[in-house]
């Protein structure tokens, strides 16, 4: 069984994960009780966006 090493698979994974981790954030934020609590999963949603977003610029065209 031999494999193809591609470096860019793990990339990919990583941006991938946060992406959907961002998505899953933003629905919690529609059921959020306060809004203390959208502040701050939408802080964190952002952020996980914005580094969804540094991640795709590591990425070969």
């Amino acid at each position: 069984m031999s494999q193809v090493y591609n470096p860019e698979s793990g990339l990919m994974e990583q941006i991938e994960r946060l992406a959907r981790n961002a998505r899953d954030l933003r629905e919690r934020i529609l059921r959020a009780r306060n809004d203390d609590d959208r502040k701050v999963m939408s802080k964190q949603a952002s952020d996980m966006e914005d580094h969804v977003r540094v991640l795709q610029t590591r990425l070969p065209d």
